[in-house]
């Protein structure tokens, strides 16, 4: 069966003042048809990139150097900003940002931003287009459906406007969505609510989730198979419960120490995350390693399998 997403050895620099900057530096994400995939890494990763390259949004400046993205079998990475318009976003990939507040225009009511979508990717009429609003609002809890078509997003509560993304991401029916950090915004409460929502959904609409974050809490409620991406590389790739119960990579075992349902008392990571513009010889989380060898400085460690069956960027499964 052909993946819903394949990310395969994905290059990405950008061009600024300064110099390049090797944003992404090999990273391959694969998600089968009807799963959840966690992409975690700290802030500067590249976790962003990784979701500006699938939608075709890359920044002024940036190039691909290497990698493919291959989506139901077609590699993203040839089309036209045309061809990604009318036959990719919206109507088969769909989008759930961080924060409501920036996505939803102020000055129009949520029925005009969430029908602006459906009109042009959506087969139907207006009227079908409504009828299918109203059904995903009810689906995502929102008192008032039909009413809720009609109101400004400041009318709304946060987790209120979180589900009016999540409708609008699924207003034109695609196979895939990619969600960044949704609940980062929300108290506990309402994040849980979220993520079994979520769940929900994948199952009711037959969807693929690419679940972007940075709460392993998250990962282990939420998701089939997880991804970790450090300094624009994947280290560390498998199934959520394997990667969970036995970490293999150093950098996913220093993660998983700074959770606090994890760790007895917090463990942070010294050192921070390279820059683009300069990234050390060998691994490039040797220089905050507690595992550091000799070996770890000079070469640059291909990808092996750790016992988990998990894929291990590390010279220790080299």
């Amino acid at each position: 069966m052909i993946p819903a997403l394949k990310v395969d050895g994905l290059k990405i620099s950008i061009r600024t003042d300064e110099g390049i900057a090797r944003v992404l530096d090999d990273v391959s994400v694969t998600l089968e048809s009807g799963r959840i995939v966690g992409v975690v890494g700290e802030s500067g990763c590249g976790k962003s990139t990784l979701i500006r390259a699938i939608m075709g949004i890359l920044p002024r400046g940036a190039s691909v150097d290497g990698g493919k993205i291959w989506f139901e079998g077609e590699n993203l990475l040839v089309f036209s900003e045309k061809e990604l318009n009318q036959r990719v976003r919206a109507s088969r990939i769909g989008f759930i940002p961080q924060d409501p507040l920036q996505a939803l225009n102020p000055v129009f009511k949520i029925g005009t931003q969430l029908l602006e979508a459906m009109r042009w990717h959506a087969p139907g009429s207006r009227r079908d287009h409504i009828a299918r609003l109203v059904m995903l609002l009810g689906r995502m809890q929102v008192p008032d459906p039909a009413g809720a078509l009609e109101r400004y997003p400041h009318q709304f509560s946060g987790g209120q406007r979180q589900r009016l993304l999540i409708a609008a991401a699924l207003a034109c029916a695609p196979g895939l969505v990619i969600a960044d950090e949704p609940t980062t915004a929300l108290d506990v409460t309402t994040q849980h609510q979220i993520l079994l929502l979520l769940r929900e959904l994948v199952a009711e609409f037959g969807i693929s989730l690419l679940f972007v974050t940075h709460d392993f809490g998250v990962v282990a409620e939420l998701c089939d198979d997880l991804c970790v991406i450090y300094a624009g590389q994947t280290v560390e790739a498998g199934t959520v419960q394997s990667i969970l119960e036995a970490p293999s990579h150093p950098y996913t075992r220093a993660l998983l120490a700074c959770h606090p349902d994890r760790a007895d008392s917090f463990v942070g990571i010294p050192g921070i995350v390279p820059s683009p513009l300069a990234r050390p010889a060998g691994c490039l989380f040797a220089p905050r390693c507690g595992d550091v060898r000799p070996l770890c400085r000079e070469a640059t460690p291909a990808q092996g399998r750790a016992r988990s069956g998990a894929a291990v960027r590390c010279v220790q499964y080299s």
